[in-house]
């Protein structure tokens, strides 16, 4: 594993744009996943029970892609637009070329694929765009 401080770019695959968060993705953020207590409790994260609660996220992301070393997607379809989830690596270590990667998909999107697409997607560019 070799991030080497580009940051979050846009990745493209056969049905999903990856690309980083942007304001206008409160209210799928709120409705696909944050406000769903199964796919939240299987993320390790809160309920967000109003979308103020996540506009506050929201903005903590946004502010995050100011750093070449923060790499969050979000998970949007090609073909509606939709976000239906996001994808990250968290606990980078440079050093030792490791870092963990989390995400979470709708519950209406699950069994679709879509993160096992998401994820291919962003391992081969971890290994690929910064080799």
């Amino acid at each position: 594993m070799s991030l080497t401080n580009i940051g979050t770019q846009t990745i493209e695959t056969n049905r999903l744009v990856l690309r980083q968060f942007v304001k206008e993705d409160a209210e799928d953020m709120f409705r696909n996943w944050n406000n769903d207590k199964e796919v939240q409790s299987n993320y390790g994260e809160p309920v967000y029970e109003s979308i103020e609660l996540v506009k506050v996220v929201l903005d903590r992301w946004m502010n995050g892609y100011q750093s070449t070393e923060f790499y969050r997607w979000a998970i949007v379809l090609k073909e509606n637009k939709q976000n239906i989830g996001q994808v990250a690596f968290c606990s980078i270590d440079t050093k030792h070329h490791y870092a963990d990667i989390e995400y979470c998909i709708s519950r209406h999107y699950q069994g679709k694929e879509y993160a096992t697409e998401a994820l291919n997607a962003v391992v081969e560019f971890t290994f690929k765009k910064q080799a």
